[in-house]
């Protein structure tokens, strides 16, 4: 699917690669000329092995890529929040930083979108850890009387 100048290879990951777009039945067949990252798993967003394609955005060059993945068996289109989801699954993000991720998504303006950052980073995290570990003090302090 990726041919790099010297072979058909999967990229070496985490490093953006300069590579031919090509159809895995007709590898001569070069859709297009893109960039292709290789995000390996665990290390990734979602925990799992990912490979980005970075392609132009014409209508003919956008079809033919995608035409290209659904002739693989194991590549489907993700659904939408599948990222997030998969990430939660994979212990990358709690619920806090998933409800943070949500908000910053449909944020409109510019505080929602800081507001919101600042929660998918995992601030409303510190705060609960910070409430938990207080209420457990005050617990511990009740049951010792």
């Amino acid at each position: 699917m990726v041919r790099t100048p010297h072979a058909l290879t999967a990229p070496e990951p985490w490093k953006m690669h300069r590579c031919d777009i090509v159809h895995p039945s007709r590898q001569q067949a070069v859709l297009d000329s893109g960039l292709a990252v290789f995000f390996r798993g665990p290390r990734s967003f979602t925990t799992e092995d990912v490979l980005e394609l970075h392609i132009h955005s014409g209508r003919a060059i956008i079809s033919s890529v995608l035409g290209a993945l659904a002739a693989i068996d194991a590549c489907r289109p993700a659904e939408p929040g599948e990222f997030t989801r998969r990430a939660f699954m994979g212990g990358r993000l709690d619920l806090t930083e998933v409800d943070g991720l949500k908000d910053l998504i449909d944020a409109d303006t510019d505080i929602q979108r800081k507001v919101a950052l600042t929660a998918a980073e995992g601030s409303m995290k510190s705060r609960y850890e910070h409430l938990r570990h207080e209420i457990i003090k005050c617990l511990a302090n009740i049951e010792a009387q």
